[in-house]
């Protein structure tokens, strides 16, 4: 988050929350830091974290998943809803079922109420679902 005593006034907060949102690549990310610093000083921790969490769910998307839940030392992924999306027949997805066949210890794949997961354990942060969606990103994007 961006914390009040980074940035004072709630609608500049806002404001910024939506550029964030709006941001596409880490070029783009790198621009929208370097202005914060510029503006308001040295970033605090707690809005490096939420850089972080954007960088997640970019890759997250980037492997497939619609969305991503960090719980209980546990990442779940969840897998596109459509079961009729192309992406079932992409070499992505393709790679990411090799993947799992190959390494097990990566994470679960889970299917329940025509919902396709892939569960993760040890994920206890950010960081570490980073560093856990990385290591698929690499194994999987560029096979």
């Amino acid at each position: 988050l961006l914390p009040d005593d980074y940035v004072n006034q709630i609608a500049e907060r806002l404001q910024l929350y939506r550029e964030l949102d709006d941001i596409e690549n880490e070029g783009e990310l790198k621009i929208f830091e370097k202005g914060l610093i510029d503006r308001f000083g040295e970033i605090p921790q707690p809005t490096l974290d939420l850089f972080d969490t954007i960088r997640l769910r970019w890759m997250a998307k980037e492997i497939g998943f619609e969305k991503l839940i960090i719980k209980n030392t546990k990442m779940i992924g969840y897998f596109v809803s459509n079961a009729q999306s192309e992406y079932y027949n992409s070499p992505i997805f393709g790679n990411v079922i090799k993947l799992v066949q190959l390494n097990p210890k990566i994470g679960q794949l889970k299917e329940r109420n025509e919902k396709l997961t892939m569960i993760f354990s040890n994920v206890d942060s950010v960081g570490k679902a980073l560093q856990t969606l990385s290591q698929i990103n690499s194994e999987v994007i560029t096979a």
